[in-house]
């Protein structure tokens, strides 16, 4: 997928989450979006996005989080890794 504005075939997040949702709907997604932009962020909770973090300077701990509250909520996972970023 590309996910820019340079190229006519370009997708954007919303409409490549709701194609993974529809293929796979009991995969976790989190977006990760450099627009800070309440209704886009609502739009992909609306179509059951895990989470959406707007990048900053503490996007890689909100994804840590939220990757650990994803493995919390699959109990089938026995540990969970902690990444050092």
């Amino acid at each position: 997928y590309y996910l820019n504005s340079k190229r006519k075939d370009a997708k954007d997040g919303l409409a490549i989450l709701a194609e993974i949702k529809e293929r796979c709907p009991e995969i976790q997604v989190i977006i990760i979006s450099a627009t800070e932009n309440v209704e886009m962020a609502l739009n992909c909770i609306n179509y059951n996005a895990f989470n959406f973090i707007v990048k900053n300077e503490t996007t890689f701990l909100r994804l840590k989080h939220s990757i650990k509250q994803i493995f919390h909520l699959h109990s089938e996972v026995k540990e969970i890794v902690v990444w050092d970023w």
